[in-house]
């Protein structure tokens, strides 16, 4: 990297009007190979377009090509995440039906903070917060091979 200062996912559902749904710190210089991840954390149903804004200190930008990825209905499964916000720890219920569940927490500079086995047939998970400093979190759960994202808000 060179220049770097942050990167901008940007989402659009018509190919043409972008918005910005995550932005993530670059390393400024580094001769290193650096590899950066995020998730969606609410794809629409259908197409979604995304494009990558690169940044530079002096506020110049570039843009990677669009990739189109779809979503059907039945990759987007049912978990709901309460309460929400919170502050000292949150319950995670899932479906009952599956056989490899896994839930992975990202913080919003795309770092794993979290994972872990999800007990087959289990319907729900309590995950301690206390220690964990404020913000925005996201939560992927992946159940035999699907995924989604939810997102949590520790606050004081």
């Amino acid at each position: 990297e060179y220049n770097n200062e942050y990167f901008t996912i940007e989402r659009s559902i018509n190919g043409k009007d972008f918005e910005a749904i995550t932005k993530i710190p670059g390393a400024g210089f580094s001769n290193a190979e650096l590899n950066y991840q995020t998730i969606d954390p609410t794809p629409q149903i259908g197409i979604n377009y995304y494009r990558l804004q690169q940044t530079d200190f002096d506020g110049s930008s570039t843009y990677s090509d669009i990739q189109a990825v779809s979503f059907k209905n039945e990759d987007l499964i049912e978990v709901s995440i309460y309460p929400n916000p919170t502050s000292n720890y949150a319950t995670l219920f899932t479906p009952v039906n599956f056989d490899n569940g896994l839930l992975e927490i990202y913080d919003l500079q795309g770092k794993r903070v979290l994972t872990k086995q999800l007990a087959s047939g289990s319907t729900r998970m309590e995950v301690q917060l206390a220690a964990w400093p404020t913000g925005i979190y996201l939560l992927k759960v992946s159940l035999d091979g699907q995924h989604t994202t939810r997102q949590l808000v520790v606050q004081e």
